[in-house]
């Protein structure tokens, strides 16, 4: 096979991995009924939230756009897109990510349960601090799943406005992949780490992540008893990195 070359000229590849990506419409690219809400999503809990479909992708011609247009402080509002029908076999690796930016943003988690709540394989509060409203950020995390009736897939989502309506709240979703992965996310040999930290630590959100860098480096994020963010991955030297610099 020739494309643009030589004939005879030979393309090696190596690692290839194809990416299933279980999520339908996962570019928000569709919006038959023109509700604002693309095609195969649900949102849930969207009161005083106004769907969109916005031209700001980050890939194709649109992204799931909200506004938060409440001003009220006796609520605190959220939103959350779901699509449901999504299952894996017990014991599967799952990661899941997606492209974000954001206003006045609160909080950002993902889950993957039943419908009513129960059940959840993944239940993680994921990093805003670099979510802005100027460029599109990667968002992922790798989970296990743990009960095979669970068909949810969710994004929870909390912005904030201003009192007198004058600086609304919004963000923009783009390109969710929800996937199964065949290859082992992490190994970390069983070796003593040299860091102190005062007080103890604990799986933030009990999840592995992967980084939005360019290297998209697996990490392991931790709090200790004072707040602090810790992050835990291979130099790919066979030593482990800890810092508190995300990677």
């Amino acid at each position: 096979m020739t494309h643009g070359g030589t004939e005879g000229d030979v393309a090696y590849f190596d690692s290839l991995q194809l990416i299933e990506n279980l999520v339908a419409n996962p570019g928000f690219e569709t919006d038959s009924n023109s509700d604002g809400l693309a095609d195969d999503w649900s949102l849930i809990e969207e009161r005083s939230i106004t769907p969109s479909l916005a031209p700001e992708s980050h890939s194709g011609s649109y992204g799931q756009k909200l506004v938060w247009d409440s001003h009220d402080t006796s609520y605190h509002y959220y939103g959350i897109f779901r699509q449901s029908g999504i299952t894996f076999a017990a014991g599967t690796w799952v990661e899941v990510s997606f492209w974000i930016k954001a206003h006045r943003i609160g909080e950002l988690w993902v889950f993957h349960r039943k419908s009513n709540g129960t059940n959840a394989n993944l239940n993680a509060r994921l990093d805003t601090s670099d979510v802005t409203s100027s460029a599109y950020v990667r968002k992922s995390v790798i989970f296990r799943v743990q009960y095979p009736a669970s068909n949810c897939f969710d994004i929870y989502i909390r912005c904030y406005t201003s009192l007198d309506g004058s600086d609304d709240g919004w963000a923009i979703i783009d390109d969710v992949t929800v996937r199964p992965i065949y290859d082992v996310p992490l190994q970390i040999k069983a070796e003593p780490l040299d860091f102190t930290v005062s007080g103890s630590l604990y799986a933030a959100g009990g999840q592995i992540g992967r980084g939005t860098s360019d290297k998209d480096i697996v990490f392991i994020s931790l709090k200790d008893s004072s707040g602090n963010t810790w992050y835990v991955y291979p130099d790919g030297s066979g030593s482990l990195v800890v810092t508190t610099t995300k990677p």
